[in-house]
C-alpha cells in the first residue's frame, strides 16, 4: 500500500465540528497554513486551507481541546474522496496524531 505521509503545522480556521458516523467519532476542521512570500511575487501569500479529519479510534490517545486560533501540528496521511451528493473530489488530511502547539512556534515558521 502506497499513501502520503503530511506533517504540517498551522492555525484552526473553523471552529471544530464532533459528528458519528455509524458508531465512529469524527472532528473535521481546517487548518490555516502560513506560506512563505516569494521573491517574484510582492506581497503577502494568501495561507493554504487543508481539512483535517480526526477519527478518535486513529489516535492513541483522545484528542486535545481544540478550537479556532489555536497552533495545532497534524501528522496523518492525503486521502481524496468523491463525495456522493455533489460528485466534487477532496482532499483531506486524515490524522495519526495531532498536538496543541506554543503560538510562538506558528510565528518562527512563518
Amino acid at each position: 500500500m502506497t499513501y502520503v505521509h503530511v506533517e504540517l503545522v498551522g492555525r484552526i480556521a473553523t471552529t471544530p465540528v464532533r459528528a458519528t458516523v455509524g458508531a465512529r467519532q469524527v472532528t473535521n476542521l481546517r487548518v490555516a497554513i502560513d506560506r512563505p512570500v516569494q521573491a517574484d511575487h510582492p506581497g503577502r501569500t494568501p495561507p493554504l486551507f487543508l481539512s483535517v479529519c480526526i477519527w478518535d479510534h486513529d489516535l492513541d490517545h483522545q484528542p486535545p481541546s481544540l478550537g479556532k486560533g489555536q497552533t495545532v501540528k497534524v501528522t496523518g496521511r492525503l486521502e481524496t474522496r468523491i463525495s456522493a451528493h455533489t460528485g466534487l473530489t477532496y482532499t483531506h488530511v486524515v490524522t495519526d496524531h495531532i498536538e496543541l502547539m506554543p503560538p510562538e512556534v506558528h510565528r518562527r515558521a512563518a
